[in-house]
């Protein structure tokens, strides 16, 4: 009987522990999402979905019948065309084909029974990179296996822009020009690193603040991890210069990421663009070895 009692007990504890979770207005309605990450150099590409309400159980659409706009530092306003699956860029005639440095973008998009929506973003001038310096080598132990590492002292000239930097390293076979995609592990004792973000002592990229200095030069030191002690094998690192917006966005997707089980807490992924969502960010990136 007592049995009975303690499986009441628990069946009502259960029922009083429902949680009313609130919707957002936006959360019930259907938006425009529009993303462009632009990049010094690389083609202009915008792209358009329709998201979905939470109370809806259809999936999110490509936007293929959308007016797109664009121009460049206040200029006239150009038409991009779709080129598929809610893919939309310049048209040769324009002249707009590539972003460029130092660039204002803005964005805005239509489409019939969504609201309009709307995003801008600077593209950064291209990071600079002074020298690149081999300082140390060697071996730790890692789960048992012996780790190849190699450190180096990277000298970068900030531009005079606010924003943050990201630095990855990748092994190649010395004299070739194919990168292969994946990054090597680093990491850094430099307290700049430590306050952006990269104190764990294994991770893919560094990500920091240019704030402390601003518009100078700064050295850098970087541990680079599993490395091939092959000596025809070189270790190439990419610099990449982002804006702000480009800096949020990616930390909360790899937050967004990371997050697993139904109980964690949940992460929002940042979103720019006015009356809808999405992100339209910036960045700019170079090689150096």
């Amino acid at each position: 009987m007592k049995s009975i009692y303690y499986f009441l007990f628990a069946a009502l504890t259960l029922v009083s522990c429902e949680t009313i979770i609130p919707f957002e207005d936006k959360d019930t309605q259907s938006l425009i999402t529009m993303n462009a990450i632009l990049s010094e150099g690389d083609s202009i590409v915008a792209h358009l979905s329709r998201s979905v309400s939470i109370l809806d159980n259809g999936k999110p659409q490509t936007l293929d019948s959308a007016t797109v706009l664009m121009r460049m530092n206040g200029g006239s306003w150009d038409t991009l065309t779709h080129l598929f699956k809610g893919f939309y860029a310049p048209m040769a005639s324009s002249g707009n084909l590539f972003a460029q440095a130092d660039g204002l973008y803005e964005f805005e998009a239509y489409h019939r029974g969504l609201d309009s929506v709307s995003g801008h973003a600077t593209v950064p001038m291209k990071p600079v990179v002074l020298s690149v310096d081999s300082i140390n080598s060697g071996v730790i132990p890692r789960g048992g296996w012996s780790y190849a590492y190699r450190e180096f002292t990277l000298v970068m000239s900030d531009s005079g822009q606010a924003g943050y930097y990201r630095i990855e390293a990748y092994q190649r076979l010395r004299g070739t020009a194919i990168i292969p995609p994946y990054p090597l592990e680093v990491g850094s004792d430099d307290i700049l690193v430590s306050a952006g973000g990269g104190r764990k002592p294994f991770t893919y990229s560094l990500l920091f603040s240019n704030e402390s200095f601003f518009n100078t030069d700064r050295s850098i030191d970087v541990s680079v991890y599993g490395v091939d002690p092959n000596s025809g094998m070189e270790i190439v690192f990419k610099l990449t210069k982002l804006d702000l917006s480009s800096y949020l966005y990616d930390v909360t997707l790899e937050n967004y990421q990371n997050n697993s089980g139904p109980f964690t807490q949940p992460v929002t992924v940042y979103s720019n663009v006015e009356n809808g969502l999405g992100v339209v960010c910036a960045k700019s990136s170079i090689w150096a070895f």
